[in-house]
């Protein structure tokens, strides 16, 4: 009688794989986010692509997301802020962008104006903030598999350099045309040619860092201050 073999659990595998998925995913969203770099029809595969991914990670995740809006505590309401968050600025984000589509969805010929631009580049910015919180609502499991597995002291080197990248995102986010484009006052985005590529997807990687980490830091004070009631 044979006994099937099972591979044992390894914290660093599971670590690495799922590392590497969502440093794939997070390469996709950027790429999404620099359309005159990769030209519009790359941004218009890429972002069909994430959609996909987004719509995959909801259906499996849809359990948690009824569990969440039952639950009652400072925490949790700031997680489904986050969440109803993400998921308004998600659909706003795709579905202008299918009226906009120069490429796949052009068939279809929906009429649009500057509205729908203006629209578009509002709702994608709201969804660069609400991802980066929704990433930060998981730092405490990210930071306890690396305490686990690297130990303490690597542990709080890469909390240090979050922090310092989240910084710096948070400042070059932080700036009039950001804010033009959340109110709803700009219909295209001024983008230096001159600048090395890379530099912009560092400033849109930080920022998401820095948003991250700052869902991070108040959904820490949220649990300590509903562990003291």
């Amino acid at each position: 009688m044979s006994q099937q073999h099972v591979k044992p659990y390894s914290p660093l595998r599971t670590l690495l794989q799922r590392a590497g998925f969502f440093s794939a995913v997070l390469l996709l969203f950027l790429t999404i986010f620099a359309p005159r770099i990769t030209q519009v029809r790359v941004h218009e595969y890429a972002a069909l692509i994430f959609a996909v991914c987004v719509v995959s990670h909801i259906c499996t995740n849809f359990w948690q997301l009824t569990h969440l809006l039952t639950l009652k505590g400072p925490y949790f309401y700031w997680r489904a802020l986050v969440t109803c968050g993400l998921l308004l600025s998600c659909a706003l984000t795709v579905i202008s962008g299918i009226f906009i589509s120069q490429y796949i969805f052009a068939f279809l010929d929906l009429p649009w104006g500057r509205q729908m631009r203006t629209l578009h580049n509002a709702a994608a910015v709201y969804f660069l903030i609400f991802l980066g919180l929704h990433i930060g609502l998981y730092a405490g499991r990210l930071l306890a598999w690396l305490k686990e597995i690297l130990g303490r002291t690597v542990m709080q080197l890469c909390c240090l350099c979050a922090l310092t990248a989240g910084a710096y995102g948070l400042y070059t986010f932080c700036s009039a045309e950001t804010a033009d484009k959340l109110l709803m006052r700009s219909s295209f985005a001024f983008f230096d040619y001159d600048a090395p590529k890379l530099f912009f997807f560092i400033d849109t990687a930080s920022a998401l860092v820095g948003f991250a980490a700052v869902s991070a830091l108040l959904a820490r004070a949220l649990l300590l201050y509903s562990a003291r009631d």
